[in-house]
């Protein structure tokens, strides 16, 4: 069998699945086409956070949860995010109430990615988060490059942006 049936034959298993509910351990990340190599290529690298704005079923915004953070795609598919509130406490958390306010204010989490060029996505397959339901997930981000070399990584609540994160690269 070559490569190219065996590719759509695990595509349309884990398509399958999905769809019947099986439940499906995170997996590397599958060979990329030359169609989204360049976006993988514009994603690889270390970027800082610029801004992160919310946006309500209205269309209203407000400034997201995090205003620093770094996100880092290496060539061998993997990737690591990391957020934070600015203005969280630096005192050591001892008692659950600062604990929890201590968790509300930072979030990470790391996996290898996947590019679909085609829907404009890059999906992290989580195998460990500080937010526990995350591990095991698909975290599907739509980007977008502008002119100045930004990154955009969105979040889609059903058909709309729930969450718009703009990113810099690190030299």
């Amino acid at each position: 069998m070559n490569r190219c049936c065996a590719l759509s034959l695990l595509a349309g298993f884990c398509a399958l699945a999905s769809l019947t509910g099986a439940a499906q351990a995170p997996q590397a990340p599958l060979a990329t086409t030359s169609r989204d190599a360049s976006v993988r290529s514009r994603l690889l690298g270390n970027w800082k956070l610029v801004s992160y704005v919310t946006f309500d079923a209205n269309g209203g915004t407000r400034p997201g949860n995090y205003d620093v953070g770094r996100v880092a795609y290496d060539a061998s598919g993997e990737m690591t995010a990391h957020l934070m509130n600015s203005k969280r406490p630096v005192a050591n958390p001892t008692t659950d109430a600062a604990r929890g306010e201590a968790y509300s204010t930072y979030l990470a989490y790391f996996g290898p990615f996947t590019v679909d060029e085609q829907k404009g996505t890059v999906t992290h397959h989580v195998l460990g988060s500080s937010y526990p339901h995350w591990a095991g997930s698909d975290q599907v981000r739509y980007y977008a490059f502008s002119a100045d070399g930004r990154l955009t990584l969105s979040v889609k609540a059903g058909e709309r942006v729930s969450g718009s994160l703009v990113w810099e690269r690190i030299e």
